[in-house]
């Protein structure tokens, strides 16, 4: 139904945000550096 529709997009948006901001942190090139 529409709840679950909307939980799911919630959900998701909450989810991606985060993980795309992880992403971009990691492959940030002057964080080899410390290696």
């Amino acid at each position: 139904g529409w709840v679950h529709l909307l939980y799911f997009l919630g959900t998701g948006i909450l989810w991606v945000l985060p993980a795309m901001w992880l992403v971009s942190w990691m492959l940030k090139p002057d964080r080899q550096d410390r290696d």
